[in-house]
């Protein structure tokens, strides 16, 4: 039978290899060389301090930072028979990396990731890959000593995460949870790092004033999240980890999705995205209100938001967070709000994949918290939550921290 659509099919993948050649040649990476050889050099430093030979790296956000590797699925959540086992090996006493992976995914690797070692599984199944995984780690002499593995990585799930502990103790290798390695590493953020987080506040407020420019009644939840997500996407922002609400329910669903419910008039409207640059994210939460807001909301969230200037002032390098909450419990009694305060505190942010933009550094001035210190490079959200959220992303410096939002932590009102 003649098939002559073959030829065209061949000089379009012609055509295609050699803009792909082209586009791969041409990538840029988010940070130097020089940084990702230095990040890699810390990691084998901090195993050796912390007695792990070999460490499997599962974690999204710690291949990120390791290697730049970035994927939009990792096959956590999918069907057994697909188990999730994208691998990046580091060896303390070696200084390679390894990079393991499925059929398909070596391009994806190439074309974002400073790793040239990538080795893909000859199958589908558990068995398979775990044998491969063997093979190779064995044939460099990996197999040997203590072998820390992610445990507070949502991938693999628990069931495959088991299958390779016991697999790995098989093969005589002691295993250790070695969660905290990459991200007390990720903890305090290079310049490179921050001037990225920089950028997505910047993005998340452009969002923001969109989703304030939207609201009016008779307009719903997702059309103003789509106008949102528009103007970041327009101004340089990527998908975040996790969805960014906008609720104008009085239920107060702070972790709820937008959906499809008409605003109204004197809704107060809770918006709380992140920016994204290069999976750097920032986070900034404002609420707006369709009308005249009430004067006791405002005056609330005026002295809650005078709170800010007053953290900033306290916080620093080494600074203790018990000793900065004291100062924040001792101005909002002054204020009058103390009683009124549901939350105060923050978490880590960074870098970030779904389903989660929550790091794993947090802190709660309701709680004490003895030798937690802040450091200079790190980066937080500071949430202060009364009646509504009040939410911005602080860097901390020597002598002080910064707020990066040019939007008042305030109630914003909204023309109806």
């Amino acid at each position: 039978m003649s098939r002559p659509f073959l030829a065209d099919l061949a000089a379009y993948r012609e055509d295609r290899d050699r803009k792909a050649a082209a586009e791969l040649a041409g990538r840029v990476l988010p940070f130097s060389q020089a940084e990702y050889r230095e990040r890699h050099q810390r990691l084998r430093e901090a195993m050796s301090a912390a007695g792990v030979d070999l460490v499997l790296l599962s974690g999204p956000e710690s291949m990120c930072w390791l290697t730049g590797y970035a994927a939009r699925w990792y096959r956590h959540g999918g069907p057994p028979e697909w188990p999730a086992l994208t691998t990046t090996a580091v060896r303390a006493d070696d200084d390679r990396i390894v990079h393991f992976d499925y059929w398909g995914e070596e391009t994806l690797s190439a074309f974002t990731s400073v790793c040239d070692d990538v080795r893909t599984y000859p199958g589908e199944t558990l068995d398979e890959c775990l044998s491969f995984l063997r093979k190779e780690l064995g044939s460099m002499g990996w197999l040997a000593g203590m072998v820390g593995r992610e445990r507070h990585s949502a991938v693999p799930d628990q069931a495959v995460a088991n299958s390779m502990e016991d697999v790995l103790r098989t093969w005589g290798c002691r295993v250790c949870d070695a969660s905290g390695l990459v991200s007390q590493l990720r903890h305090v953020k290079s310049a490179a790092e921050i001037a990225y987080v920089e950028e997505a506040v910047r993005i998340c407020d452009v969002g923001l004033r969109a989703a304030g420019d939207t609201m009016a009644p008779g307009v719903t939840e997702l059309e103003v999240w789509a106008e949102m997500i528009r103007a970041m996407t327009a101004a340089g922002g990527e998908p975040a980890a996790q969805h960014e609400m906008v609720s104008g329910s009085p239920l107060l669903l702070y972790h709820g999705i937008s959906s499809r419910r008409k605003l109204k008039e004197g809704d107060t409207v809770m918006v709380d995205p992140c920016g994204v640059v290069n999976r750097y994210h920032g986070n900034v939460s404002r609420c707006f209100y369709l009308g005249t807001p009430p004067p006791g909301l405002v005056e609330l969230l005026r002295l809650g938001g005078e709170g800010y200037g007053v953290f900033c002032e306290a916080a620093g390098d080494g600074v203790e967070v018990d000793r900065v909450g004291a100062v924040i419990e001792s101005y909002f009694r002054e204020a009058g709000i103390w009683d009124l305060v549901w939350f105060c505190g923050g978490y880590e942010l960074g870098i970030a994949f779904p389903p989660d933009w929550v790091g794993p550094w947090t802190f709660d001035f309701a709680r004490r918290q003895p030798g937690k210190v802040f450091a200079a490079g790190m980066v937080t959200n500071l949430e202060m939550i009364f009646e509504m959220p009040l939410v911005d992303t602080v860097v901390y410096g020597p002598d002080g921290a910064r707020t990066l939002s040019s939007l008042p932590p305030a109630v914003i009102p909204v023309d109806v």
